[in-house]
């Protein structure tokens, strides 16, 4: 496939964000065995191969990404606001495909970053609603 998304050229390595911390790290995921793609033996370093589907502006979009979720996390902590209901938003924000997959979606239904960076804003200033209506939609199947 010429425009694979994201987890399909990184396979067969996993890419994950520390959610403190935002460093960037990658470990090896055996492909699914009936995955077309996977059905080569070329020997590649790690280090070119991920220069080669990480350009430097996704890089810095993905730290700018953290940056911004971090500053609402520390918003939320400052108010009372429920932080381990912060802490799980933002948690489902990172790993918005899993969440999707929970309720039988695929990459599809991704909603714009526009759209969860508000949520999580929205909601680290005391106002839930947006999340739960959020989730709601989920359950209609997007």
């Amino acid at each position: 496939m010429e425009d694979k998304p994201t987890v399909c050229r990184l396979s067969p390595l996993g890419r994950s964000a520390g959610m403190v911390t935002g460093k960037v790290t990658y470990e090896y995921l055996p492909p699914a065995v009936d995955c077309p793609a996977c059905e080569t033996h070329v020997k590649v370093k790690v280090f070119d191969y991920l220069s080669s589907m990480v350009s430097s502006a996704e890089q810095q979009q993905q730290e700018q990404f953290h940056k911004m979720l971090m500053s609402y996390h520390r918003a939320a902590t400052s108010k009372e606001v429920d932080r381990n209901r912060i802490n799980e938003i933002i948690k489902h924000v990172y790993n918005i495909d899993a969440l999707l997959h929970e309720y039988g979606l695929d990459s599809q239904h991704r909603p714009r970053v526009e759209h969860l960076v508000e949520m999580v804003f929205v909601a680290s200033h005391g106002n839930l609603s947006v999340y739960q209506q959020f989730i709601n939609g989920l359950r209609r199947g997007g």
